[in-house]
């Protein structure tokens, strides 16, 4: 979606330890990034 923005780098995701991930914690978590993503190219 984003990639041709995003380049080739490698992005690493911090979850506090306080935060409890249930499933399905992957696709909550693409949403999640897709919003930020979308956020920070919305300016």
């Amino acid at each position: 979606m984003h990639a041709q923005h995003l380049g080739s780098f490698d992005y690493n995701v911090v979850v506090p330890g306080t935060k409890k991930l249930a499933f399905p914690f992957h696709r909550k978590l693409g949403a999640c990034l897709r919003k930020e993503i979308q956020s920070v190219f919305a300016r």
